[in-house]
């Protein structure tokens, strides 16, 4: 009879900074669950599902419809207090987040971020200002500049 070997996949809690910690587990490859608690407000974030990036206030998702893919920007605890979506011309792939390759924040309304775009999926860099907008169109900003950092 073999031995049974049982592997439990514990959360991962790091902690982002004095009032707020980050929880997540994964579900393999390229899956992440994760939600925030407030410490000093004792409240629980929902679940998000594979988020690009966080800044300890606001997290960036992404999601598609009909091949069109949006960049979901929205506070950690609540969608009402802030949320808004930037279009932006990502190549269609069968998991939006391979579409995506790089993401950071420049500050606490900008982000840069390197997608795959075309047939040909070709990388473009663009320079997105999320700050109280709806709905963009795809290459509003216009392209990177590595010049102007």
């Amino acid at each position: 009879m073999k031995d049974e070997i049982v592997v439990r996949i514990d959360p991962q809690i790091r902690c982002v900074n004095d009032s707020l910690l980050e929880i997540w587990t994964s579900a393999g490859p390229g899956v992440l669950f994760l939600y925030f608690y407030d410490i000093q407000n004792d409240v629980f974030s929902e679940v998000f599902d594979s988020p690009l990036l966080h800044d300890g206030s606001t997290i960036v998702l992404i999601q598609s419809t009909d091949n069109q893919y949006y960049l979901v920007f929205r506070d950690i605890f609540s969608a009402e207090s802030f949320y808004t979506t930037v279009l932006i011309d990502a190549s269609p792939v069968a998991n939006p987040y391979d579409a995506v390759g790089e993401i950071t924040f420049l500050d606490e309304e900008t982000i840069v971020i390197t997608y795959l775009t075309g047939s040909e999926y070709d990388e473009k860099t663009e320079v997105i200002n999320f700050a109280h907008r709806g709905v963009d169109t795809p290459g509003e900003y216009g392209e990177y500049n590595e010049n102007i950092f």
